[in-house]
C-alpha cells in the first residue's frame, strides 16, 4: 500500500497504525537511468519468462541468467572484477538490434575464425541431445531475422547488383562478413536436415534428443553458395592460421551439406555394416554401437539405412539370414527349411528379427520399454508357433519324439536373451536399487544365464555332432571310389576335414560367446552368495516396509514374464528357496563365494587369450570389457577375504556396505567400508 502527494512527490500515510511511504518517484529515477545496453528492467523484454525469472535474478544456482564458469567458485575466493552476469536477452531482430547487437562491420577474421569454432560446437551439442534453444540458437547469429539481415547485406537481389559484387574484391571485414553468414547458414541447415532423420527414425529419448523448437522461427533458405564463394576466393590467397581455421570449417560443412542435400547418407552408413556376413556378425557390430558414446543422429541414419527397398541394408534378404541364423545356431535338416509352413513360419519372423536389431540402436531406457510392451508378447506367440511347427514335422516325416524341437530351441533362445537383457538395462539404470532389489535381479539373472547356456549349448552339440557325421559319410563315400588309397592317408583325410581342425570364423565366435555367458553366471552367482554371506554376518538387515513387501516388489519388478511358459517365469517362494542358506555353515558359504568369483576369474584369462584370435569387429565382447568384468571378480574377491576378518574379529561399529558399478554397470564390487 502506497500513497503521494498531489504534486506527486514522495509522501507518507497512516494505516492500520503504521506509517507507508510512497516509493513510486524513487523507482522512477532509478528505472530513467538504465539502459538497453546494461538492462535490469525493460518493457521490451518483460514477458512471461522474465516475470517468472525476476524474483530469481539474485540467485547464481538459478537459470534465469547466464553464469560465468569464474563465478562457481569456492568460499573464501575473490571474484574477478570484470565477470558480469548476463540477464535474459529476447530474440535479436536485426544485426543492429537495440537490445543485442551483433558484432558486424568491426569484424575480423580472427572474431569469424572464432565464431566458426563456436558453431561448431553448438552442431556437437545438438547431436549430443541438447535442444535447438540449447544448442543452435544460443548462437544470435542463427536466429531468422539476423540471417534475412546479414542476406540482405550480403546478397544484393538485383543481378546489376549481383554483377557487381562478383567483380569487386572484397576487404577483409567483407571476407570476414561472408565466413559468418556461411558458418551461421551451415548450422541452420544442418539442425533442420538433422532434425528431420532423427525424428523419422523415432529412437529418440528426452535424455537423447528434444523435438520442440520452441517455436522459434527458422531460417529456411537455400543460398549454399554463399560458403563455396568465400572458399574460392580465401583458397587462392596465401592463408593465415585464422584462414586455415575458417577454411577446415567451411569445406567440413559444405561437404556434409552435400551429402544431405542429396540424401545419400545411406552410402556412408551402409559399408560399414556390409562387411557383416551373418545376422549373428551384424548383431555384433550393432551391440558396439550400442555400447559406445554414439550421438543420437548416427544411430537415427543406421535405423533409416538398417532395411529399405524390402531388404536389410537394402541389400540382403532377411529371411534368407534368418535361416542361415538357425542354421548356424543348431543342425537343421534340409527338409525341415525347404517345408511350406517352416518357410511361412520364418517370413513371419522378419519382423521380430528386425526388432531384435533395432532395438539395438536404443537407448537403455528405451530398451526395457520397447522389450515389455512389444517384444516378449511378439516371441511368446512365435515360441507357441515353433512348437506346433516342431511337433507337426516331427509326426509327419517320422521323427523320433525324443529328437530336440530345432525351431522351438531357436525361439526360446532369443526369448531369454531379450528377458536377460531387461534385467540387465534395469541393474545399469539403477532400477533396482538396494540390496534386496539387486539381490532378486542377480539371482533371476542367474537362473536365465544357466537356462541360455544349457540351450545353446545342446544346439551346438547337436550341430558338431551333425558335422562330424557328415564328415565321416563323406571319407566313406571316399574309400569306395578310391579303395587303392592306403588307411593312412583316409585317416589324414578325415582328421583334416574334422569341424574340429577348422572352424569357421562364426563357430569361434559364438564358442567365445557362449563362454561370456558363462562367466556371467559365474559372476551372478557370486555376487548374489556375496549378499546372503553379508546378511548371515549381520552386516545387511532386511528392508522394513510400510505400504508393500518384499514378495510384492519381486513380482512387481518381474511381472512382465509371467505370460512366457518356457523359461516358467519364477516366483518370490522360488527366491526364497533358491536364496535359502540357513542350513550351510558360514565358513562354508564364504568358500563357496570366493570360488566362484575365483572360478570366474580364470574362465576370463582364458576369454582374454582367446579374444586375441577373433576379429575385433565382431568379437562379442572386446578386451577392455572383459578387464572390467575381471576387475570386478577381483574386487569381490579382495572384500570377500575382508568379511572373513570382520567375522573373525568383530569391529566395534558395523562396516558400510557399498555396491560400487563404476567398474561395469552391470555388475557390482561390493565394498565394505
Amino acid at each position: 500500500m502506497a500513497s503521494c502527494d498531489e504534486d506527486g512527490k514522495t509522501g507518507t500515510t497512516k494505516a492500520n497504525g503504521q506509517d507507508w511511504m510512497d516509493v513510486t518517484s524513487l523507482i522512477e529515477t532509478c528505472a530513467s537511468s538504465l539502459a538497453l545496453a546494461d538492462p535490469f528492467l525493460c518493457t521490451k523484454s518483460f514477458q512471461l519468462h522474465d516475470a517468472m525469472s525476476a524474483t530469481q535474478l539474485m540467485d547464481k544456482k538459478m537459470d534465469s541468467c547466464e553464469i560465468p564458469a569464474s563465478l562457481v567458485i569456492l568460499d573464501g575466493m575473490e571474484i574477478p572484477p570484470d565477470d558480469k552476469v548476463t540477464f535474459p536477452r529476447p530474440i535479436p531482430l536485426g544485426l543492429r538490434d537495440s537490445f543485442t547487437p551483433l558484432p558486424w562491420d568491426e569484424l575480423t577474421l580472427k572474431d569469424a575464425a572464432v565464431i566458426s569454432l563456436h558453431i561448431m560446437v553448438r552442431l556437437q551439442a545438438l547431436l549430443s541431445g541438447s535442444s535447438v534453444e540449447e544448442s543452435t540458437f544460443t548462437c544470435l547469429y542463427a536466429h531468422c531475422a539476423v540471417l534475412i539481415d546479414m542476406k540482405a547485406r550480403l546478397l544484393p537481389d538485383s543481378i546489376e547488383n549481383r554483377l557487381g559484387d562478383l567483380l569487386k574484391e572484397k576487404t577483409k571485414t567483407e571476407k570476414a562478413q561472408f565466413v559468418v553468414f556461411a558458418a551461421t547458414l551451415a548450422l541452420v541447415h544442418f539442425t533442420d536436415s538433422f532434425r528431420e532423420s532423427i525424428l523419422n527414425a523415432d529412437i529418440y529419448e528426452e535424455e537423447d534428443f528434444v523435438s520442440t523448437t520452441s517455436s522459434i522461427t527458422v531460417f529456411t533458405e537455400k543460398v549454399l553458395d554463399a560458403a563455396t564463394r568465400i572458399i574460392l576466393e580465401m583458397e587462392d590467397a596465401k592463408g593465415s592460421e585464422e584462414q586455415r581455421v575458417v577454411l577446415n570449417v567451411l569445406k567440413f560443412q559444405r561437404c556434409m551439406l552435400s551429402i544431405c542435400s542429396k540424401t545419400e547418407m545411406e552410402q556412408f552408413v551402409c559399408p560399414i555394416l556390409f562387411s557383416s556376413t551373418s545376422l549373428n556378425r551384424l548383431q555384433r557390430t550393432l551391440d558396439r554401437i550400442s555400447l559406445q558414446d554414439v550421438n543420437i543422429l548416427n544411430r537415427s541414419l543406421i535405423v533409416l539405412n538398417l532395411y529399405f527397398n524390402e531388404r536389410l541394408l537394402g541389400k540382403f534378404s532377411l529371411a534368407e539370414w534368418t535361416v542361415d541364423n538357425i542354421r548356424q545356431s543348431t543342425h537343421v535338416s534340409e527338409s525341415l527349411v525347404s517345408n511350406e509352413h517352416v518357410i511361412a513360419f520364418v517370413n513371419r519372423l522378419a519382423k521380430p528379427v528386425y526388432d531384435t536389431l533395432k532395438l539395438r540402436l536404443l537407448n537403455r531406457n528405451r530398451q526395457r520399454a520397447y522389450i515389455e510392451a512389444v517384444m516378449l508378447q511378439d516371441w511368446v506367440v512365435l515360441q507357441n508357433e515353433a512348437q506346433v511347427l516342431d511337433a507337426h514335422y516331427r509326426r509327419e516325416n517320422g521323427v523320433d519324439p525324443s529328437t530336440q524341437p530345432r525351431l522351438s530351441q531357436y525361439v526360446l533362445t532369443i526369448l531369454i536373451q531379450l528377458m536377460d537383457r531387461f534385467i540387465a538395462s534395469g541393474v545399469d539404470q539403477g532400477i533396482f536399487y538396494g540390496h534386496q532389489d539387486l539381490s532378486f535381479a542377480f539371482w533371476y539373472r542367474d537362473f536365465l544365464l544357466s537356462a541360455l547356456t544349457k540351450n545353446l549349448s545342446s544346439m551346438q552339440s547337436s550341430r558338431r555332432a551333425a558335422q562330424v557325421i557328415s564328415k565321416q559319410t563323406n571319407v566313406k563315400e571316399q574309400q569306395g571310389n578310391n579303395k587303392k588309397r592306403t588307411k593312412k592317408a583316409l585317416k589324414n583325410e578325415y582328421l583334416d576335414s574334422s569341424p574340429k581342425a577348422c572352424p569357421t570364423p562364426d563357430d569361434l565366435e559364438n564358442e567365445f560367446a557362449l563362454s561370456i555367458i558363462s562367466c556371467k553366471r559365474m559372476l551372478c552367482r557370486g555376487i548374489q552368495r556375496f549378499f546372503v554371506s553379508l546378511r548371515q554376518a549381520g552386516f545387511l538387515s532386511e528392508p522394513v516396509y510400510e505400504f508393500t513387501s518384499a514378495k510384492a516388489v519381486f513380482e512387481k519388478r518381474f511381472e512382465m514374464f509371467a505370460s512366457i511358459r518356457q523359461p516358467p517365469p519364477l516366483s518370490y517362494n522360488d527366491y526364497l528357496e533358491g536364496s535359502n542358506y540357513t542350513h550351510v555353515p558360514q565358513e562354508e558359504l564364504l568358500q563357496s563365494t570366493a570360488e566362484w568369483f575365483q572360478s570366474c576369474n580364470t574362465a576370463i584369462e582364458s576369454l582374454l587369450e582367446e579374444e586375441r584370435g577373433l576379429n575385433k569387429m565382431y568379437t562379442p565382447m572386446r578386451a577392455d570389457e572383459i578387464q572390467s568384468l575381471r576387475k570386478v571378480c577381483l574386487g569381490n574377491s579382495i572384500y570377500v577375504m575382508k568379511l572373513r576378518q570382520l567375522i573373525a574379529n568383530p569391529p566395534s561399529h558395523p562396516p558400510k556396505v557399498i555396491f560400487d558399478f563404476d567398474t561395469h554397470s552391470e555388475f557390482c564390487t561390493i565394498k565394505l567400508i
